[in-house]
């Protein structure tokens, strides 16, 4: 196995699939769409025959030759802005890679990520109609169009049954994994196979939903659950904003539940920030508020950028702006240590790497638009934002 070229090299490419409810295949959930195939949909290829294509075999060969993908930007801007990205995270000795032993000689699918369907009970503002229905109306009616052909958009499992002995890591994104049905008929299908307790699970949920016992009960039977909870804000007003129509109290509470049940399972907790205009300015009293609330056996917030909606990226912030934002931060910066001073530093370091400000008129549009149709003010929730489309 030659992984020299450790720039590049992605193990993820020789192990892994994600495939979204429309049906479109990628090696991962960040891999940019205007790179994929559009051919590479399980509705018109099985994933067999998309996981050893000719494309496949190339994207390999480039990694291992040292050349960067074009499909791998948000890695390559993760690692710029000095922080470990998703590919040197995977490539290194975390529990992923030691489960997910792979060979570049022999590629082999042992890792789905699968968002299974668009159900979803919010219609968060960075989400589309592919990944929540509650927005396909929204999207109709606003913007003349919708991301997804159907307003409900289901993938069949039934393809996946061939890997149900070999697979060894599963990720779940949405819609919302916890209230999709399939999900956890899945579930019983692998505790069926007797591959359960060799399963590495992983989610990523809005915090509305804490499973039921019975549903605690199919966990028990697998390797390992690790979740990634959603923690946008420490603010109310910013919060409900960001992930409408829910409501914080509610969060908190489900948040709650699985910080209890973090003590007595077998289950890891990410708390992540979806880090966006609509959060950056806030996000040092987001990291306070975690850090005089945790505890050792509390998880830590892990903040990460949004790169979609391009317009809601906190790059396209006014030079202005921008400036407002490091000032606040490089006086944050001293009174912070660990992780959440490298958290703080990294976001500056994105949002300082490129002037994308040319999209504000996108932004104002869609702000404007969205506002009305959720009643909702964009001024109200951000005041510190006052003349930020100006010119």
């Amino acid at each position: 196995m030659n992984t020299s070229n450790k720039k590049t090299f992605c193990s993820l490419l020789w192990t892994h699939q994600f495939i979204d409810p429309t049906g479109r295949v990628k090696p991962c959930c960040r891999f940019l769409e205007k790179e994929r195939p559009k051919s590479h949909n399980i509705n018109s290829k099985t994933l067999k025959e998309i996981f050893s294509s000719d494309w496949m075999i190339n994207l390999r060969k480039k990694s291992l030759e040292g050349f960067e993908i074009e499909g791998c930007q948000r890695c390559y801007q993760e690692e710029k802005a000095s922080k470990k990205s998703l590919r040197e995270r995977y490539n290194n000795n975390s529990n992923f890679s030691k489960i997910d032993n792979y060979d570049t000689e022999d590629p082999d699918l042992k890792w789905l990520e699968l968002s299974i369907s668009n159900e979803c009970n919010l219609a968060c503002r960075m989400c589309d109609s592919r990944y929540s229905r509650l927005w396909f109306n929204e999207e109709k009616r606003l913007f003349g169009k919708t991301f997804s052909k159907e307003r409900n958009a289901n993938i069949s499992l039934k393809s996946l049954s061939a890997y149900h002995k070999s697979l060894t890591h599963l990720k779940f994104t949405g819609g919302e994994p916890l209230i999709i049905d399939e999900q956890w008929k899945l579930l019983q299908e692998l505790v069926s196979s007797d591959n359960s307790q060799s399963i590495f699970l992983n989610y990523s949920s809005n915090c509305t939903i804490f499973p039921s016992s019975k549903q605690l009960d199919i966990w028990n039977k697998f390797k390992f659950i690790e979740l990634a909870l959603s923690f946008d804000s420490c603010l109310k007003n910013e919060w409900e904003y960001i992930r409408w129509p829910s409501k914080q109290e509610r969060m908190i509470k489900v948040m709650n539940q699985f910080f209890e049940l973090n003590r007595q399972k077998n289950i890891h907790i990410i708390m992540r920030a979806t880090v966006s205009i609509l959060n950056v300015w806030t996000l040092p009293e987001t990291l306070n508020y975690w850090l005089e609330r945790d505890t050792s056996d509390l998880p830590q917030l892990n903040p990460t950028h949004l790169t979609y909606p391009d317009f809601l990226s906190i790059t396209v912030l006014p030079k202005k702006i921008k400036q407002k934002i490091n000032d606040k931060y490089r006086d944050y910066i001293p009174t912070f240590n660990g992780k959440a001073k490298n958290s703080l530093e990294y976001i500056l370091n994105y949002m300082n790497h490129a002037d994308h400000s040319s999209k504000l008129p996108d932004l104002e549009r869609y702000i404007t638009l969205t506002d009305k149709s959720r009643k909702q003010c964009f001024m109200d929730s951000y005041p510190y934002f006052e003349g930020i489309f100006d010119n």
